[in-house]
């Protein structure tokens, strides 16, 4: 959290191997800022989602990739407004 807007919510999905850092309640609690968290899903759970995307017809943003582009994908990853992949394809060619 950045500090700047309102009514966020940071979830935290999975469970990090180690004790996350620790927060100002305040700053939550001025700028209506909440935290939650979220396991992974059961199989079920993830077919369900994966269903329900088919059928609203949901799909991932991408960048399709090179190898030899990977260095450049790491540099300009937290701009990034898509995912990155990698083609496999492209790995004979390094």
């Amino acid at each position: 959290m950045d500090g700047t807007g309102r009514d966020g919510t940071l979830v935290n999905v999975g469970a990090a191997p180690n004790p996350v850092d620790s927060y100002n309640v305040f700053s939550l609690i001025n700028a209506r800022r909440s935290i939650a968290g979220a396991t992974i899903g059961s199989p079920r759970e993830t077919q369900e989602t994966l269903d329900f995307c088919a059928e609203h017809h949901i799909t991932p943003e991408i960048e399709k990739i090179s190898v030899a582009d990977v260095p450049a994908a790491l540099e300009k990853l937290s701009q990034a407004r898509y995912r990155y992949v990698t083609d496999i394809s492209t790995f004979d060619e390094e």
